[in-house]
């Protein structure tokens, strides 16, 4: 379905100044016009559903990226969280350890 506006010079049937009575194909030429102007849009609403399926296709990607990029963030910060306590956890063991090293000696 076309979303857009559509540009086409379609056949005005109320034009009767156009309309000569006298040619026999008169009738043949107007469908030609109309099926012009009909395969027009249809090309039209091909075109903009291809551009509205590349969109949605595009923003699911944009989506799946931005979800992977806060997934990476949350684990950045997990390591950071767990390399701090461990950090921490070393620094107490070693006062530990000098503490029981001047008690001992």
């Amino acid at each position: 379905m076309y979303y857009g506006q559509r540009n086409v010079r379609m056949y005005d049937p109320g034009d009767i100044k156009k309309i000569s009575w006298d040619v026999g194909s008169h009738g043949a030429d107007v469908g030609k016009e109309m099926t012009k102007a009909s395969n027009t849009l249809d090309e039209q609403d091909a075109r903009a559903q291809q551009e509205h399926d590349m969109g949605m296709q595009q923003s699911m990607y944009q989506a799946a990226h931005e979800r992977n990029l806060q997934a990476a963030e949350q684990q950045r910060r997990a390591y950071d969280s767990q390399t701090a306590r461990d950090a921490q956890q070393r620094k107490f063991s070693v006062l530990d350890g000098l503490r029981g090293a001047m008690f001992r000696g």
